[in-house]
C-alpha cells in the first residue's frame, strides 16, 4: 500500500543545494520506516518525494524549514489475505508469526489445527495427525491467512511522545495453511496413495510398471516417513 504524506522537516542550514533532497531523505526514513501509522499501516520504505517547497530561513536557530510532498510504502495486510513468515515464539495462549520486517502476528490457540496440544515442557503447540506430533518449532516456516487487524490508540496524555502499534491475528486452520512440513507431507501421502493405486491397478491387469520411477517415489516416501516418524509410510 503506498500513500501520499505531507511534512515539515527542519535542516541545517550549512548543507549545499545538491545535498538537501539526501538529508530530507534521510530524516524521513528515520521518522517513519520500521514505525506504525496510526489506523494506516507498518511503514516499510520511502516510496519517492514528490516535491519540496516553502524554503523557510529560521532565524535564530541555524535552520532551514520546507514543506515536503512525498510517498510512503506501508503493510497492512487486508482480511483473508495469505502470507508467509516463520514462527517466531509460543506461549499457552498461541504462536507469534515474523515476517522478518513485521514480528506481530497472532495465531491464537482456538486458531489453530485441530487436533492441537501444548507441550509444557517444550513450551510448544503441536498439531496430531494419524497419531504423529507435529510442533511449531521455532524458526519453522508456516502460512497464515489473515483475520484481523488491530491498532492500539496513541497516549492521549501525551501525542508527541506516544508510539502508536499495530497487531495482526491469524490463523492456520484451512487446508493449504500452517507450517510448510504439514503441507509437503501431506501432498506427498497424496501422490504416493494416488501412486500406490495406479501400481495395484497394473498389478491386477499383468501390466508391467515404470520401475524407475516407481523406485524413486517408494525410496522418498520411506525416507520421509523415517525421517518424522510415520509409521504408514515405511
Amino acid at each position: 500500500m503506498i500513500l501520499q504524506l505531507e511534512d515539515i522537516i527542519n535542516i541545517e542550514a550549512h548543507f549545499k543545494d545538491d545535498e538537501i533532497k539526501g538529508v530530507i531523505e534521510f530524516l524521513l526514513r528515520a521518522k517513519y520506516i520500521d514505525k506504525v501509522l496510526h489506523n494506516v499501516g507498518f511503514c516499510v520504505g520511502l516510496y519517492d518525494i514528490l516535491e519540496v517547497k516553502n524554503k523557510e530561513i529560521l532565524k535564530g536557530t541555524g535552520e532551514i524549514r520546507f514543506k515536503v510532498i512525498f510517498r510512503l510504502v506501508f503493510f497492512q495486510p487486508f482480511e483473508n489475505e495469505i502470507v508467509e513468515g516463520f514462527v517466531k515464539s509460543s506461549d499457552s495462549n498461541g504462536i507469534i508469526i515474523s515476517l522478518g520486517f513485521f514480528e506481530n502476528i497472532r495465531v491464537n490457540c482456538a486458531n489453530l489445527k485441530e487436533p492441537k496440544e501444548f507441550d509444557s515442557e517444550k513450551r510448544e503447540w503441536y498439531w496430531t495427525y494419524e497419531g504423529i506430533k507435529f510442533f511449531y518449532t521455532k524458526n519453522e516456516l508456516i502460512r497464515v491467512r489473515i483475520l484481523d487487524t488491530y491498532f492500539s490508540d496513541p497516549n492521549e496524555a501525551n501525542k508527541e511522545e506516544a508510539i502508536p502499534s499495530m497487531s495482526i491475528t491469524g490463523t492456520v486452520q484451512q487446508d493449504g495453511l500452517g507450517l510448510f512440513i504439514f503441507v509437503s507431507i501431506l501432498v506427498n501421502i497424496l501422490q504416493f496413495l494416488k501412486y500406490r493405486q495406479v501400481v495395484d491397478k497394473m498389478v491386477e491387469n499383468n501390466r508391467v510398471i515404470d520401475t524407475k520411477w516407481g523406485k524413486e517415489t517408494i525410496c522418498s516416501m520411506v525416507n520421509l516417513g523415517e525421517k518424522y516418524n510415520l509409521p504408514f509410510l515405511t
